[in-house]
Parts: C-alpha cells; structure tokens; sequence
C-alpha cells in the first residue's frame, strides 16, 4: 500500500497487488482530489473547501488518506467531501470523518458529506450520522429563504432492513383539503415502492395542531391490501 502524490490537488492510494509473495500489477484504491466548489452553500462562512472521494474508505487506505484529509481540514474552516463515486464505505472511515468533523467543530467549522453513494449513504444511516449530511445544511438554507412552508415534508427512516418505515410528516398550517389530498398522495406512493410490513407515522401541522385521524385511512387500507399495518406515533388510531 502506498500514497501517490500527483499534484498538490490530486493524490491516490495504490495497492501493488501483492498475493502469496508474488507482485502483481498496482491498482488504485483510493483517490483523493480537491475540486472548486460550483456552488458554496451560503449559510457557510469563509474558507469552504470541497473534496471529491473516488474508490474504497476502507481500512487498507485510511491509513494514507487520513493524515491527507487531516492536512486539508486544517488549512480550511469547513470541509466538505464528495462521496458520489465512493464504492465503499466502513467503520474506519465513519471514524475519520466523525474526527475530521470534531476537529472542525473545535476551529467553528464543520466537515459536511455530499451526494453519498447508495451504499455510503445506507451506512450513514445506520450509523445515525445524517448530522453530516450537507443535505441538512441545505434545508437549513431553504429554511432561512422560505419562512411559508408550502408543501409537506416528509423525513424517513428504515428499520428491519427497510421491513418497518418511520415517516415523520410535517404539513402546512392550516391543513387545507388540498395539501392533504398531496401529503396522501406521496404516502400512497412510499407504500407502492417500498411494501412495509409497518409504516410508523409521526405527522402534524407547521404550527403542532391536530391532524383528522381519518386522513390516513387510504393509507391503512394500502397496507392492509400487502399483509401491512399501519402504527400513528402523535395521535389516536386510525378510524
């Protein structure tokens, strides 16, 4: 294993393909690469950074690739790093990023994750690592320019290998017919695609009132149609 520095904005991990002894060919693990950020959030302040990740974040290139991203991190106020081309994604590289983000967190930065793979993303969420995400400084940017919520907003979770969903819905206020009809909708649609056995429901409205128990029972009837139930978590049972 061995780190190749190409220039000072790109760098790569390299295995020598070594088995039983013999030398094979050198193959790329990892590459690490600073790249101009097209768009800099704007509710991050000076010195924003942006990192693309291509290959494994694995034990076998952490090694190379912290003390590179750790170098990075301190020559910048936050960091964020691209995970779209990463094909894997494990503990120690969970590790690393959560150490990348402390020591940011210690200097008033922070490190973000952008546009994670399936895979990376998959275990982000397992490790309850969304915090990360640079999807959660977006909405606080949409947040900040959107005062009026104008559509439902839905946030997901899997349990049970995606067997049991937890949907926390915040609607509106008030809770017209018609955002209603499309909050229905996008539930009916989460049920086609993902046929839970249990679908957890949290909702109510941007200003906490109660949302009619009888709103959910396309919903009840769509699961009960695939051997599925569903569970209100704020609320009474479903009529």
């Amino acid at each position: 294993m061995g780190l190749v520095v190409e220039s000072d904005s790109l760098c790569r991990v390299m295995t020598s393909g070594q088995l039983g002894g013999g030398v094979g060919p050198q193959r790329v693990l990892l590459e690490i690469a600073v790249r101009e950020l097209a768009r800099r959030p704007r509710v991050t302040r000076r010195g924003v950074m942006g990192v693309v990740l291509k290959g494994e974040v694995c034990p076998y290139t952490i090694g190379e690739a912290g003390p590179v991203l750790a170098d990075l991190a301190r020559s910048t106020h936050d960091l964020i790093c691209d995970l779209a081309e990463v094909t894997f994604l494990g503990a120690a590289g969970l590790r690393l990023f959560t150490e990348l983000d402390d020591d940011l967190r210690s200097r008033g930065g922070r490190l973000w994750l952008q546009d994670p793979s399936p895979l990376a993303l998959r275990i982000i969420e397992i490790c309850e690592l969304e915090r990360l995400l640079l999807t959660q400084l977006v909405e606080q940017e949409a947040s900040a320019t959107r005062p009026v919520m104008t559509e439902p907003i839905l946030k997901i979770r899997n349990f049970d290998h995606g067997e049991t969903i937890e949907v926390t819905v915040s609607v509106a206020a008030p809770c017209t017919p018609a955002g209603l009809v499309d909050l229905q909708r996008k539930i009916l649609h989460l049920i086609g695609v993902r046929q839970p056995t249990e679908l957890r429901l949290c909702a109510h409205t941007s200003n906490r009132s109660t949302i009619p128990p009888d709103s959910w029972r396309e919903a009840r009837d769509a699961l009960a149609s695939i051997g599925g139930t569903l569970t209100l978590l704020d609320g009474d049972a479903p009529a």
